[in-house]
Order: C-alpha cells, then sequence, then structure tokens
C-alpha cells in the first residue's frame, strides 16, 4: 500500500514538472523566440511601466497606501492607475527585488504564473477524481486557449489573476468537504487584488461552480454560508475597490450607448465568443460539452449548462461583466476554469460509457448543425473566414467520435481542439509581429535614458517637468515612463484620466494625436503647449544613436508661480486658434467676471498665411480644400506663400479632415508631427476630425516635409499663420516663482515658498481636482480652476510657504472597510473552528452511542 501511494506520488510530481516545463516551452515557442516576452502596445507602455513607478515611489516615500501620482499626466488621482497593479501581490514581490528591472521581471512573473495556472489546474481535476489523462489533457486544453500564452505577454491582468481564483475554486471544494472558509477567502482576496476588473467575473464563475458542485445532504447552515467568504473578501479588498470606484466615476463619457433588444438577443457569433485572444478560447469542443450537459446531465447540470450557454451566446452578460463599456468577450475569460472542469466532466462521461453512441452521434452532430447555423447567421459573410476553421473543427470532432468508440480514449477528443489551438497561438502570438524586439526593448529600458534624466534634474532648483523626445513610437513606449521621481511628465496612457485634462489637451490646444487609441495621451511637441505645461527639459538621442542630447526651454512656465496678469474666462472663450493658445502665454484664465479686458492684445505677432501642398501624384486642388486620394503613403511638401525672413518663426497650422472612408485610418505628418483620425469602427475611435500642428521654423527654411498616409479623404477649413519667437522666449508672466522643498515634496505633497511681488493669484499647471488642498502659511484656502483645467487660489503679496496635498477621495473609508473585513475575517474562522469541534463531537458522541447500540443488540 505504501509503495503504490509512493508511486502515486511519484507520478503525480512528474506529471506536474512535464505541464510546467510544457508550459514554458509554449511561451517560448509561440511568443518568446520572435522578441521578448512582452507586446509592443500596452504591454510596453501600460502593463510594465506603472507598476515600476508604483515601486518607485513606495521607496520613495515608503508609503503602502499612496495617493497620488505627480509625475503622471500633469498630476493624478494614482487610483486612476489602481488596475495596472497597485496592490498586486505579484507586482508587490518585486519591492523586494530593487536590482531587478521590473519589465524583466514582470516577463519572468507572466511564465511563471501561467505554469502554477496550468499545474494548479491540474492538481484540482486529480483531486476531484478525474483520471490522470483527462486532467493532464484539459491541462493542456488551458494552456493553450486563445487568451492564456497570448495575454501573458500582451494585456497581462487578463489572465494574471489565474492562480489565485484557482485556488479559490481548491477552496470551495475545501469548504463544502471540511468546512474550512480560509483558501477560499484568501483566493478572493488576492484574485481582486490582482484583477479588481476581472474579479467580477471571476467571483460569478466561483458561485456558480459552488452551486454546481455542493454535495447532496450538506447542512444547510453550510449551504446559505456559501457567500459568506467571498463577501469577506470583497469587503477586506476595500483599501483597493472604494478609492478605485471613485476614480472611475469621476471618469465621464467612456461608455458606449447599447440597445436594450440588441443586448438581449442571442448572438451566435462562435468567433468572438469562443476563438480568439479576448475570448475565453476553448474552441468547438466547449459547445459538445454544453450541449452533452444539456443532452445528459442531471437537472442541476443542465441548469448550469444552460447558463454557460447564455452567457456566451447573450451579449447583455459579456457588456455587464466588462462593467457595462461595451460587449467585449474579453470579460469571459475568468470563466475559463469552469469550463475546462466542464469539459473533463463531459470526457469522463465519454470514457464510462455514460454518454452511448447515439446521444453521442445526437451531440456531436448537433455541435456540426451549431456551427452551420453560426456560419449562415454571420450576416454578411465578412467573418466567412474565420468560420473555416470553425467547420473543419466541428467535422473532425465528430470523426474522432467516430475513432472514439473503438479505442475509448478521452484524449482522441481534444485533438482537434488542440490542432486548432496550435495554429491559433501560432498566428497571433509572436508571428504577428506584436512582441517587442529584443533590440528595441534594450534601448526602451536603457538605464542610460536615466542617467541623462538625472544628469538634466541634478542642477535644477525649480519645479519644471521632462520629458522624452522622439518618434511617434517612442513617445508611445514612454508615454507613462518615469526614470526618477524628480521627472514630472505631461503624458499618460489609462483607461481611468483626469477628463479636464484631457478635455483641456484635446479642446484648447488641440495637440497631436498621433494614435487610433483615444486614451493615449503622449508628450506633444507643440511648443507653446510644452511652455504652458512647463516641459523645461526634453531628453533625446543623437542622431547616431551612441549620445543623449538635451534640449532646455528657459522660458518654460515654472509648475508653480504667481501672476496678477488675468482675464476672465469669458472673454478667453471668445478667442479662436491660434489667439487661444498664444495668449496662454501671455495672461492667466480665472472665473473672475469682474476683471477688465482693457490692454488685452489678441493678435500680437500673428499673421495669416497662404499654404500650399505639392506632390508627384494622389494631391489635387479643389477650390478651398485639397483632396487625397492615395493607395499607399505619399510624401509631399508644404509651402509658405512667403520668403522666409532670416529669423525662426512658429507656424500654426489646423484643418478639417473629412473621410472619404470612414472605416480605415486616416494619418497626415507634418514636419514630424503626426496626426491620425481613427477609423469609426476602431473600439477607441479618437474622434480627432480637426489636426492641429504648431511647429517652430527655422531661419531659413521654407518648404516643410509632408507624408500623406493612404486613403481617400479632404483636407477642408485650412488655417494658417505665422509669428515670431517672442511668445515662446516671454517669460515675463512667470515672475513669482515657487521653490519647492525636496525633501517634503513626494507622494501626495508639494511644498516650497514663493514670494508674490503684488496681490494675484497661485497659478499651477497640476489639473484640477476637488481633492487638491491648499495650504498657504499653514492656513487652508480655496481652489478654484483656473486657465480653464487647473489648479490655483488667490493670493496676496509677500512671501509665502505653499502646501499642496491630495486626498484620495474613498481612501480613507476603504480602509475602514478592509479592517472590517479583516475583523469579520478573524470572526468567520473562530466560528468555523469551534462549530466544526462541536460537530466533531457530536459525530463522536453519535458514533458512540451507536456503538453501544450494536454491542446490546
Amino acid at each position: 500500500m505504501k509503495k503504490s501511494n509512493a508511486k502515486e506520488k511519484i507520478c503525480g510530481l512528474v506529471s506536474y514538472a512535464v505541464l510546467a516545463v510544457l508550459t514554458v516551452a509554449a511561451c517560448w515557442f509561440f511568443a518568446a523566440r520572435y522578441g521578448v516576452f512582452g507586446a509592443n502596445m500596452d504591454w510596453i507602455s501600460q502593463h510594465s511601466v506603472f507598476p515600476e513607478y508604483f515601486r518607485q515611489q513606495f521607496y520613495q516615500t515608503g508609503q503602502f497606501f499612496p495617493e497620488y501620482a505627480a509625475n503622471i499626466g500633469g498630476g493624478q488621482n494614482i487610483y486612476n492607475f489602481s488596475y495596472y497593479g497597485l496592490y498586486n501581490p505579484i507586482v508587490l514581490i518585486a519591492y523586494l527585488l530593487p536590482f531587478m528591472k521590473m519589465s524583466d521581471y514582470l516577463m519572468t512573473a507572466g511564465v511563471i504564473c501561467l505554469a502554477v495556472s496550468v499545474c494548479l489546474l491540474y492538481g484540482w481535476l486529480k483531486k476531484r477524481g478525474f483520471s490522470t489523462e483527462i486532467a493532464q489533457g484539459v491541462a493542456v486544453l488551458f494552456l493553450l486557449a486563445g487568451p492564456m500564452i497570448y495575454q501573458s505577454c500582451h494585456q497581462i491582468m487578463f489572465v494574471q489573476y489565474m492562480p489565485f481564483l484557482l485556488m479559490t475554486f481548491l477552496g470551495v471544494d475545501r469548504y463544502w468537504e471540511k468546512g474550512k472558509p480560509g483558501l477560499y477567502t484568501l483566493g478572493v482576496f488576492l484574485m481582486i487584488l490582482t484583477s479588481f476588473y476581472f474579479s467580477i467575473a471571476g467571483m460569478a464563475a466561483i458561485f456558480l461552480y459552488g452551486w454546481y458542485g455542493y454535495p447532496k445532504g450538506i447542512r444547510k447552515r453550510k449551504l446559505f454560508g456559501f457567500p459568506v467568504p467571498m463577501i469577506v473578501a470583497v469587503l477586506s479588498a476595500g483599501v483597493l475597490l472604494i478609492p478605485t470606484a471613485y476614480a472611475i466615476l469621476q471618469r465621464s463619457g467612456s461608455s458606449q450607448s447599447q440597445n436594450l433588444k440588441e443586448l438581449l438577443m442571442p448572438n451566435l457569433q462562435l468567433d468572438s465568443s469562443l476563438y480568439g485572444t479576448y475570448s475565453a478560447g476553448l474552441t468547438v469542443i466547449l459547445v459538445a460539452v454544453l450541449l452533452g450537459g444539456i443532452v445528459c446531465g442531471s437537472i442541476r447540470e443542465r441548469v448550469v449548462s444552460v447558463v454557460c450557454v447564455a452567457l456566451l451566446t447573450v451579449p447583455v452578460f459579456a457588456w455587464g461583466f466588462n462593467g457595462m463599456l461595451y460587449v467585449r468577450y474579453k470579460s469571459l475569460i475568468p470563466f475559463l476554469p469552469f469550463f475546462c472542469y466542464l469539459t473533463a466532466v463531459f470526457l469522463n462521461r465519454m470514457k464510462n460509457g455514460e454518454i452511448g453512441r447515439w446521444k453521442g452521434t445526437f451531440i456531436f452532430g448537433g455541435t456540426v448543425g451549431v456551427s452551420l447555423l453560426a456560419l449562415y447567421l454571420q450576416g454578411d459573410g465578412s467573418r466567412a473566414q474565420n468560420y473555416q476553421l470553425i467547420l473543419f473543427e466541428s467535422a473532425a470532432l465528430f470523426f474522432f467520435f467516430l475513432i472514439f468508440q473503438k479505442w475509448k480514449r478521452p484524449f482522441l477528443l481534444l485533438v482537434p481542439a488542440l490542432v486548432c489551438l496550435v495554429l491559433i497561438n501560432h498566428v497571433v502570438n509572436g508571428k504577428a509581429g506584436n512582441l517587442v524586439q529584443k533590440e528595441d526593448y534594450q534601448e526602451i529600458t536603457d538605464s542610460a535614458w536615466q542617467d541623462a534624466v538625472r544628469d538634466a534634474l541634478d542642477g535644477e532648483t525649480g519645479l519644471y517637468r521632462t520629458e522624452q523626445s522622439g518618434v511617434a513610437k517612442k513617445r508611445k513606449d514612454n508615454v507613462n515612463r518615469i526614470w526618477d521621481m524628480r521627472q514630472w511628465t505631461t503624458s499618460v496612457y489609462s483607461s481611468a484620466y483626469n477628463t479636464a485634462y484631457q478635455k483641456f489637451r484635446n479642446n484648447v490646444f488641440q495637440v497631436e494625436q498621433p494614435f487610433r487609441n483615444g486614451l493615449m495621451q503622449s508628450a506633444s511637441a507643440n511648443p507653446l503647449f510644452q511652455k504652458f505645461m512647463g516641459v523645461k527639459y526634453v531628453i533625446g538621442r543623437s542622431e547616431d544613436g551612441e549620445n543623449f542630447t538635451t534640449e532646455v526651454q528657459e522660458a518654460a512656465a515654472p509648475v508653480i508661480y504667481g501672476t496678477n496678469r488675468v482675464i476672465a474666462e469669458k472673454t478667453y472663450q471668445a478667442m479662436k486658434f491660434p489667439y487661444n493658445q498664444t495668449m496662454l502665454m501671455q495672461y492667466v484664465v480665472t472665473g473672475n467676471e469682474k476683471i477688465a479686458d482693457t490692454g488685452v492684445e489678441k493678435t500680437k505677432g500673428i499673421q495669416e498665411t497662404n499654404v500650399t501642398f505639392t506632390a508627384k501624384q494622389g494631391v489635387t486642388k479643389e477650390d478651398d480644400s485639397w483632396k487625397i486620394k492615395t493607395k499607399k503613403e505619399q510624401k509631399a511638401t508644404l509651402s509658405l506663400d512667403e520668403d522666409a525672413s532670416g529669423k525662426e518663426r512658429i507656424l500654426y497650422l489646423q484643418f478639417d479632415v473629412e473621410n472619404g472612408h470612414p472605416n480605415r485610418d486616416v494619418s497626415i505628418v507634418i514636419n514630424g508631427i503626426r496626426n491620425k483620425l481613427t477609423a469609426k469602427s476602431h473600439l477607441y475611435y479618437n474622434d480627432n476630425t480637426t489636426f492641429t500642428y504648431l511647429m517652430k521654423l527655422s531661419a531659413d527654411q521654407e518648404k516643410i516635409k509632408v507624408t500623406f498616409g493612404a486613403g481617400t479623404y479632404r483636407i477642408c477649413n485650412l488655417k494658417s499663420y505665422v509669428s515670431d519667437t517672442t511668445v515662446l522666449e516671454d517669460a515675463s508672466l512667470y515672475r513669482s516663482t515657487f521653490t519647492p522643498d525636496r525633501n517634503a515634496t513626494k507622494g501626495n505633497q508639494i511644498s516650497g515658498s514663493i514670494e508674490m511681488e503684488q496681490d494675484g493669484y497661485l497659478i499651477t499647471s497640476i489639473p484640477y481636482d476637488s481633492h487638491l488642498e491648499i495650504k498657504v502659511d499653514g492656513r487652508e484656502v480655496v481652489t478654484e480652476k483656473v486657465n480653464t483645467a487647473f489648479l490655483g487660489c488667490r493670493m496676496v503679496s509677500g512671501g509665502h510657504w505653499v502646501t499642496i496635498t491630495y486626498h484620495a477621495p474613498g481612501l480613507s473609508t476603504g480602509k475602514w472597510i478592509s479592517l472590517l473585513g479583516v475583523f469579520l475575517w478573524g470572526v468567520m474562522c473562530f466560528l468555523t473552528g469551534k462549530r466544526r469541534k462541536a460537530e466533531k463531537e457530536t459525530d463522536e458522541e453519535v458514533a458512540e452511542y451507536a456503538s453501544g447500540v450494536n454491542k446490546v443488540l
């Protein structure tokens, strides 16, 4: 008996080792051999960058519960970025590894988390009594499922919670079997901390599994108490959930309007709900599994199968689990382990002969029928190519079912799905060119950038911003990247953000939008915007790439300064381009309507000019507009209808774009500045129908390089102006400069001194938030919104000590709720232990009584 147990343990360890090695090999084969294990878009600019910023702030402040991100997006509530791992336990481990790049750590953690998830799934299935063949086959199916490898190196928050979700499934089994809620509660708690967004669907999957798998004859107390550990876990995570909810609710205009009828109408888009990387990704095998549950299962199993069918076909569920933002089946990824469990149940039934030849024929024939129906219903035929693989797998599954009748090996039924998943992984991962190339990765994360930033800031006594220059691609990679905690930037890319700041960028300065994603607020090349936001240092590479360059704008506005040169907002709002931008270099806009407008020069130094586009082909002038029709990028030249003045000038250029093909992007690059109008069908449509370009021209520059992107579109309502560079060089508005106290300026606080020459206003380029507090000489003052979107207050002349503090809304409440949750956790564990002891004593008494009765009889 002991030898048999030892053999089983050895076989189990070998299985775990094989699955772990297979996971690492799959990650390399499908992804890492094509570059690094990280993607070009969100991974390099969000998922690997925000965690590093969280770590840097922790090292600077020692605060485990931060409130403010002064360095990013002009300064924002840090809970705007909590989705990216603020309290993620996997990220927190990296705090103990200061010598390791966060991006390197997250690549390693991505592979380890995936391997742990695969092994946990295998162990869970084995504990549920499934054979090694079924457990291993389903574990491999889970590994190759569409989102697992892909999202582990792309949107890592989509799958990084999987180890804790699977831990919770094990905890649910333990709860039913032994009445112990600890593992169940811990798993839910860690899942929430890792990804609160996906934890909602994760908890729904847990609840569904708990209802599906609770044993018959269970005590009512245990049955009705099943939600309690989940509720305790949610309360314990209040310190994350409450302030994050406040931050998300402050964002407006992000959700898409949805038709209720469309949400409730079943949609048989198998390619959306099953195939692909933004769905559960288990392919057609899941259709057979659910049909099998409906045809051959118990009442409870049939109900669960019907619920799963509804999840996959009725859009309202995908919409709800996405926070009512949009219908995307990525929100169903947390159901993947439960779908795998149902697959194991189905295979076990097939193995044990519970599903005979005729029922099996109906199930697998029905799967082919469902695939054909989905192909028929998909409409205009635009996705017909996607259904070729679906039909192939359906037919192959039916064929392997016929082979199964002879060999009775459950793994045979997984072969078509595994083959399809291998093909899918090969196409969508590294082969698609989405991964960061090793050379680019070394360049992006080169610590020499940090040295260059520190060299620029070491002698700086004021409070200014520092950004990295480069082409649009480089600005994308560095949009959230902070090399030093003294480095403050204007850029931010996050699904939650300060809406007032984004509106200012889009509506007032109308800065260029070079990317498809409207949420990506990159560093701008607009010299007036840079000056206004206090971008004094711009770090770049020399043309040969060997050395670093530092551009210094001496006249840049300090982040905080004092002035008495103000105009009323009603006066300012009447100004049009480009005067609405140049005016902010000369005056401060306040809500004080009593301010007189006398002496305000709106057109100072600015003259209208005419421009002409010239190209070999594809560009024609039509009255007051220009028509572009080209199948590929077209080089062109922009000429000004004036001779070079021998002095540096500023060109102000703006025009509307009418897209002849609304479902295609439009891109125009002028003097290296790119603007893009996204296709209307794009999920994150940027609505950038007006292209604005501000650029500094050299003394002898008469022609400007232009690149028109492919497409058919029209340029109309063109406005062009020139001025000298005085507006960039004049710093008279910033005479009263704020001097920061570097020791006190960190975390959620900015402190320093200012000498006001006259009564006026304290002005900042920190985006306004009602939870920002200003104290002058220790007394709190009334804050105001200045320059339409920024923090300010009135201030009298003289020397003052100023402290600006941000209090994240909901954080204090969240802490108290977390304490309550932890307390209830302890109470729950105490009562559980006490109840189990009483139940044990009762069971022993019953057994002793029964033994005595048997002796008497």
